[in-house]
C-alpha cells in the first residue's frame, strides 16, 4: 500500500523531468528536424542568432520565457503531488 503510494508520485515526478527534457530536446532537432515548421524551441531560438544579423536578445528572452511556460503550468497542476512525493519518504507514519 505504501509502495503504491509513493510509486504513483515517483511516476508524477519523472513524467515532469521527461516533460521538461522532451520540450527542450536541442540535438534532436538539430539531427532530425528538417522542417523549420517541425522545429523545437531551442532549435528556433537558436536560428535568431544568425551572423548575417544582429541578434535581436529581446525576441529570443520572450521566446525563452515562452518555451518555460507549458512547464510552468504542468508544475502548478501536479504540485500536491509533487511535494506529497518530497515529504513522504521523510516522515514516519
Amino acid at each position: 500500500r505504501i509502495a503504491d503510494h509513493c510509486s504513483n508520485l515517483a511516476v508524477c515526478q519523472i513524467q515532469v523531468h521527461k516533460g521538461e527534457y522532451d520540450t527542450h530536446e536541442y540535438l534532436y532537432g538539430v539531427i532530425f528536424v528538417q522542417s523549420p515548421s517541425q522545429f523545437t524551441i531551442p532549435l528556433t531560438l537558436a536560428t535568431l542568432n544568425s551572423e548575417q544579423e544582429l541578434t535581436q536578445w529581446g525576441n529570443v528572452a520572450a521566446g525563452g520565457v515562452i518555451s518555460l511556460i507549458p512547464i510552468m503550468l504542468f508544475v502548478m497542476f501536479a504540485q500536491n503531488f509533487l511535494i506529497a512525493g518530497l515529504s513522504s519518504g521523510a516522515v514516519k507514519e
